[in-house]
């Protein structure tokens, strides 16, 4: 007979092994130790931010936009794949600019964040742009 504990270790380590197809990995809530929580985003960092969105466009190398919108809050690994984290091989960056996060672990609802992902490919230039949560804008949209 299986004991009940065997079939759950099994289906936790799946649960792990899986969870490196998204952003994360060695790297991932890179923020070096720099937040503090809770955390708001001061309101010139807020205005910079909200202000330099909307002037990135697909392909915009990361440099620059770092140079629009400063230093990202995280900067994190990103894999597509469980055999692209298990190989070690990167698909790109994701940089995070917060507006708030409650709490430094847990889901984005559980950390009450409100912030513009961007996601950059293998050769840094930009790909995508997602707002979490952040108020008058779409999830995911293109810039221009």
């Amino acid at each position: 007979m299986i004991h009940w504990r065997y079939p759950f270790l099994g289906l936790f380590a799946l649960a792990l092994t899986l969870a490196g197809g998204c952003a994360g990995g060695p790297d991932a809530f890179n923020d070096g130790g720099k937040i503090q929580y809770p955390y708001q985003a001061p309101p010139e960092r807020r205005a910079q931010i909200m202000k330099g969105v909307k002037a990135l466009y697909l392909g915009m190398p990361e440099s620059d936009v770092v140079k629009l919108l400063g230093e990202a809050d995280e900067r994190n690994v990103l894999y597509y794949n469980a055999e692209h984290f298990e190989s070690h091989r990167s698909d790109g960056i994701v940089l995070v600019y917060l507006l708030q996060r409650i709490k430094p672990f847990g889901g984005m609802v559980e950390r009450k964040e409100i912030a513009f992902r961007l996601e950059f490919s293998g050769d840094q230039r930009l790909r995508r742009v997602e707002a979490v949560e952040v108020p008058g804008m779409p999830a995911k949209f293109l810039p221009r």
